[in-house]
């Protein structure tokens, strides 16, 4: 199973993966964690890119799509084969939001990210709280990238709602990212295991 968990810079996208995968080992279900960009070399040009800015955009929209494709052939269906969950935090709906609020035509970005593996369950997180969210990023102390600005998460809110318009044939499930760690890691956990009962 492969699992993917998109949304707006704040919403605990990491930590809730890393809470799933530990609940589902909990259980005896063999899961791994994953993340774009990758921690490869590509990967890391690509981070280092968006705290620096300053490069061509429809470069860097390649180089996720390079960086995607290359993490689906060498990782994500390797353990998926191996019958393990895997999970992905951050995949090709981020690239199509952050690219497309950059100024990347959607219909460039779906044509570059449309083919790539469909995830067993895509994971949506939303808060309507733009504020609430840049205030997680600023308790992080990690410093800030170019993508993260209020009037930037509040329009990536918006797009991230219209994923199912772009992707119609995939089934999102959106959770709330203000619920208590505890009940959003119970509640998606829940919806894994009904997914891999079906």
């Amino acid at each position: 199973m492969f699992i993917t968990i998109d949304g707006p810079d704040g919403t605990g996208k990491t930590t809730l993966a890393h809470a799933l995968a530990e609940r589902l080992q909990a259980q005896g279900i063999p899961a791994v964690y994953t993340c774009e960009p990758t921690d490869s070399e590509l990967g890391q040009h690509i981070r280092e890119i968006l705290r620096k800015g300053g490069y061509e955009l429809s470069r860097l929209t390649e180089l996720f799509t390079e960086d995607r494709a290359r993490h689906i052939r060498d990782f994500i269906e390797p353990h998926s084969r191996q019958g393990e969950v895997v999970i992905c935090d951050r995949y090709k709906y981020s690239t199509i939001c952050y690219q497309h609020l950059q100024g990347e035509p959607v219909e460039r970005l779906l044509r570059l990210n449309g083919g790539f593996l469909p995830p067993d369950l895509p994971v949506i997180l939303y808060a309507e709280d733009a504020g609430l969210l840049l205030e997680r990023i600023g308790r992080r102390g990690l410093g800030t990238d170019l993508f993260e600005s209020k009037k930037t998460i509040e329009e990536s809110i918006r797009l991230y709602r219209k994923m199912p318009e772009y992707f119609p044939r995939e089934q999102f499930f959106y959770l709330d990212a203000t619920l208590p760690r505890e009940k959003a890691v119970s509640l998606l956990l829940e919806e894994v295991l009904k997914r891999l009962q079906q």
